[in-house]
């Protein structure tokens, strides 16, 4: 961590990079860490590759897309990234930095920076986050409701199995900085579009349960999307949805995205989706992974449906 620190000291300027499809850790944790940035005086551009999802637009903050033209950085951060392959079109601009870093807590991160602080044991990359500004002595301030909304949406607000008591005594001290725990929880869990819920609707409406209802699978086409007015940010939660089916092991969701299929999937105790969807490419948590493959929802209906059968047989 001091090393890390020590980096951050010596940036001549900064580029936050989080993994493409943002979710609320990513985000959170990137706005934090700016936040750090700019008590040490050193200026930064938060990358991102897709517009902000609009349940988080209540964090505030800046954002660039991907550059036309390669910027002169000094140093890159990866931030929330389980392997390089998540910076997608931004990959370039992490690879020419003069000094790379990296902060994560996916435990199918082999490392790939100059220095590389990954936790596997930390809820979310925003405890790392967290303990950073600790070791730095820095007070949180402004940053205690952005590492809470990190905290928060990875740990499905404490619910998933990725919580721990450090988890509760980091978001303690978060909530004692001032994180407005009431208005994250109403922006993040309590607010949904019409076209979110429709997609959710029309998703359960033809879910399809197999291996005696241990597995439950979902398919998003571009087809639904359309006809619902949905889009691709409107489907991040819906694998959880489909693992909360009472009898329901492994929530599995398929969905059409840029030519390929998008595989999400969360499980519940004992099937490890990290390591179905990091060979396939992937990769993530044991409890909630994903990976993006070429080909139709059809085929990978069945092929993702044999791998989760293999992985039963050899837990049951």
């Amino acid at each position: 961590m001091k090393s890390l620190i020590e980096a951050l000291k010596k940036a001549k300027n900064a580029a936050i990079l989080p993994h493409v499809s943002a979710d609320g850790d990513a985000i959170a944790s990137s706005l934090a860490l700016g936040s750090l940035l700019d008590r040490y005086g050193v200026p930064y551009t938060i990358y991102v590759e897709e517009p902000v999802r609009e349940d988080l637009s209540f964090l505030g903050g800046r954002f660039a897309g991907v550059p036309e033209k390669l910027p002169a950085v000094h140093t890159a951060i990866a931030v929330d990234c389980g392997d390089i392959f998540r910076l997608a079109d931004r990959t370039p601009v992490f690879e020419a930095a003069e000094v790379k870093l990296v902060i994560d807590h996916h435990k199918t991160n082999e490392g790939f920076g100059d220095i590389c602080i990954v936790d596997s044991g930390a809820s979310a990359t925003a405890e790392i986050i967290a303990k950073l500004f600790i070791e730095a002595d820095m007070p949180f301030e402004n940053a205690a409701t952005l590492l809470y909304t990190g905290i928060v949406t990875d740990t499905g607000g404490f619910r998933f199995s990725n919580t721990t008591a450090e988890t509760h005594r980091i978001a303690a001290k978060l909530l004692e900085a001032g994180a407005e725990s009431a208005r994250v929880c109403h922006e993040v869990f309590e607010q949904n579009s019409l076209p979110k819920m429709r997609l959710e609707a029309a998703v359960l409406h033809d879910m399809l349960l197999t291996h005696d209802g241990r597995t439950a699978l979902g398919l998003v086409s571009g087809k639904l999307l359309a006809e619902t007015g949905a889009t691709d940010e409107d489907t991040s939660h819906l694998s959880g949805v489909l693992r909360g089916l009472r009898g329901v092991e492994t929530g599995v969701l398929l969905k059409e995205q840029n030519g390929q299929i998008k595989i999400s999937m969360r499980t519940n105790q004992y099937v490890d989706a990290a390591a179905i969807c990091k060979a396939l490419g992937g990769g993530g948590h044991a409890r909630a992974a994903g990976v993006s493959v070429d080909g139709s929802l059809d085929e990978w209906k069945e092929k993702i449906t044999e791998r989760i059968g293999e992985a039963y047989g050899r837990h049951c």
